[in-house]
């Protein structure tokens, strides 16, 4: 993220995220970049997925997936 940040900065425009994952590949050293805290992001998942039930079970809804 950091890199992307100053590539950024510098004007490039090109595909950072791709570089940025070619030359920092996620692993331990390389943590992936989570803007929201792990709890939230799992109650949200958990949430969206009972909305999409309830889509689904609701008539004259199709739910793409």
């Amino acid at each position: 993220m950091q890199a992307c940040c100053t590539w950024h900065a510098a004007g490039y425009g090109g595909r950072i995220g791709a570089v940025a994952r070619e030359d920092s590949p996620i692993s331990d050293a390389y943590p992936k970049f989570l803007h929201w805290p792990e709890e939230l992001m799992r109650e949200s998942w958990a949430a969206h997925g009972r909305d999409i039930e309830a889509l689904g079970r609701a008539g004259n809804i199709t739910v793409l997936e």
